[in-house]
């Protein structure tokens, strides 16, 4: 039940957010961040992002899949860190389904 009250909070401020700082680890531990788009957030925490497969951040998740996120929205003053594992899909399904221009 945690966790699922968990889902649903990173949800909402990831839905109402959309854009957060998206952190990965280069080869020698440095970190390097960028913003990126929210796509999607399934009902089991997955979270759905679009890049290019052939970026820096590609290359360094290949390497080292340990990723942060921070969501923020300081007219809330609501903040939030997401730290998990990222892996690379091709899905056309999923890309059909999530894009948006925003991503």
């Amino acid at each position: 039940m945690k966790n699922e009250k968990n889902i649903a909070i990173l949800k909402e401020m990831a839905e109402s957010v959309r854009t957060c700082m998206f952190t990965t680890f280069s080869a020698n531990d440095e970190l390097g961040s960028r913003p990126m788009g929210t796509a999607k957030i399934e009902d089991d925490g997955s979270i759905w992002f679009f890049t290019n497969e052939y970026s820096l951040k590609s290359k360094e998740i290949s390497k080292e899949n340990n990723v942060l996120l921070a969501y923020s929205d300081p007219s809330k003053n609501t903040y939030l860190t997401v730290k998990g594992q990222a892996e690379l899909v091709d899905d056309q399904v999923r890309k059909e389904a999530y894009f948006s221009p925003f991503v």
